[in-house]
């Protein structure tokens, strides 16, 4: 077209935008947020109200997806939790009073009398088969408040200025820490019904929780604990692989009995007669009874884990693919 075609504002905006010098550079990409920052809420309690729907959201995630996961692997947990608890019921037996005299004269004590062997049938025969899964959903709670309340935690920290890589680094740890000391009543809850202790066996998580909170035992073994959980974060939020993560965890599990232990300490009658807790060293742990359950268990959970994700990849494929046909 001829320019006198072009009218008169038109020809200005075209000469306009011709004379200007654009940089040579490209501009520099648009910076991304992970989610919304707290000045995007009106008032401090809206950005309450969402970072406690941001945790609850996780929460819910862990528990869908945990629960089937437990309800396959919580016998060997049982069984696994008992084998330790039978040592604390191994030392309180008391020692016989009556002696006896030796060929020589000498008077001898006889032995201490031994508790059978924990196995799964000695359990159903005489507890039932409801037994193999006691504490399960005292589980389910602990470890899906621990995992999506750390992980919801994190995302809400992250909401806040100072995402630095030592910043981020923090904000992770702290998120662990946190949610590993609010929800360590429930594993000490979980812990003693799997072991079936007094008062423990035939209640509710809630009615488990006042008694701890009366009895003051809510915080037991809470050092050995916390110290376990976090050394088995990079098996728990999958940043190991199959092979990797079964030998971490059960490299793990001599710290793993003596947190179990502790957690169960206070549950015994003290007995003055009573020998003291007999501390297995690190590589003695694994002649215990309780690491074949516990080889067991981590090789169970692992397994269906890899099993549940590698189906997930593929069914999320198979929808990207027929969205994009």
């Amino acid at each position: 077209r001829m320019s006198g075609d072009i009218p008169e504002e038109r020809a200005k905006l075209l000469a306009a935008v011709a004379n200007v010098n654009l940089p040579s550079q490209p501009p520099p990409p648009p910076q991304i947020q992970d989610g919304p920052s707290p000045a995007e809420f009106e008032t401090p309690l809206e950005l309450v109200l969402a970072s406690a729907l941001e945790i609850f959201l996780e929460f819910m995630t862990k528990y869908c997806t945990l629960g089937p996961l437990y309800a396959i692997s919580q016998p060997l947990a049982v069984l696994k939790t008992r084998a330790v608890y039978r040592t604390l019921q191994q030392s309180a037996v008391p020692t016989p009073r009556i002696q006896e005299v030796d060929e020589e004269g000498n008077l001898v004590t006889p032995p201490r009398p031994q508790l059978p062997p924990v196995t799964w049938r000695r359990l159903r025969s005489e507890e039932g088969s409801s037994a193999l899964w006691m504490g399960w959903h005292s589980r389910l709670l602990h470890m899906s408040a621990w995992q999506g309340g750390a992980v919801g935690l994190f995302d809400v920290a992250v909401y806040f200025p100072g995402n630095s890589t030592p910043a981020l680094l923090m904000k992770s740890i702290g998120s662990i820490f946190s949610t590993i000391c609010v929800t360590h009543p429930l594993d000490v809850v979980q812990t003693r019904m799997m072991a079936g202790t007094a008062g423990y066996t035939k209640t509710g998580v809630y009615q488990g929780l006042m008694r701890l909170l009366k009895d003051d035992q809510a915080y037991d073994g809470i050092g050995r604990t916390m110290l376990f959980h976090v050394l088995s974060v990079p098996v728990r939020f999958g940043y190991l692989g199959w092979f990797t993560g079964v030998g971490w965890m059960l490299a793990l599990y001599p710290l793993e009995r003596r947190a179990a232990i502790a957690r169960l300490e206070r549950t015994q009658t003290s007995n003055p007669d009573a020998p003291p807790v007999k501390r297995l060293g690190w590589f003695e742990s694994y002649r215990d009874t309780g690491f074949q359950y516990y080889a067991c268990l981590t090789f169970v959970e692992l397994t269906v884990s890899a099993i549940s994700s590698a189906l997930l990849d593929v069914a999320l494929e198979a929808l990207e693919n027929s969205a994009g046909e």
